[in-house]
């Protein structure tokens, strides 16, 4: 979008149509489109569950100043519904969603896994796992305490990361008051 002709243009599509993905601006500018799920009639029909194709682990990479997309390391899981957020090392941060781990299956499921990628190896490793599975949830990351917080989707429970220890916590808050 160009802000001072008020107009939007288009750019290079992706290498793989996909929906329910999640996507970053990295530290670089880049953009990083994270997994999804492709259609089975190629319609997007949001609610409609008949027509869940498969789940994506594939990222990609758009450079802005090349107007081009490059696939980049996948994830160990497939997933949709997950939600993700850039911490001030410039890793990215994914977590739950409906996902599977291609090795084992195609049978998707709520999940507790996270994953972190670094744009500098462009690979993902663990990141522990959600004290809660959760579609779709809330993430917050909070720069000057070092934590991620995660709330709602599916649950009252908030929880956070704490990022120098890589650990999930309960938070003492929680969500509609509950105690």
């Amino acid at each position: 979008y160009d802000e001072v002709a008020d107009e939007w243009t288009s750019i290079a599509p992706l290498n793989v149509a996909r929906c329910q993905h999640e996507q970053v601006l990295l530290q670089s500018d880049e953009v990083l489109v994270i997994g999804g799920r492709t259609l089975d009639t190629g319609s997007f029909k949001y609610a409609d569950s008949s027509d869940i194709g498969p789940l994506l682990n594939s990222c990609e990479l758009y450079d802005q100043g090349e107007d081009a997309w490059t696939m980049t390391g996948p994830m160990a899981y497939a997933r949709f519904g997950h939600k993700a957020v850039t911490l001030s090392n410039g890793k990215v941060l994914v977590v739950g969603g409906w996902a599977y781990n291609p090795i084992q299956g195609t049978t998707p499921a709520l999940t507790r896994t996270c994953e972190i990628y670094d744009p500098t190896s462009h690979r993902w490793s663990p990141a522990g796992k959600l004290l809660v599975a959760r579609e779709a949830p809330a993430v917050v990351y909070m720069e000057d305490l070092e934590r991620v917080y995660v709330m709602g989707g599916d649950s009252a429970i908030t929880e956070y990361l704490d990022v120098a220890t890589m650990t999930w916590k309960i938070s003492p808050t929680r969500l509609f008051g509950e105690s």
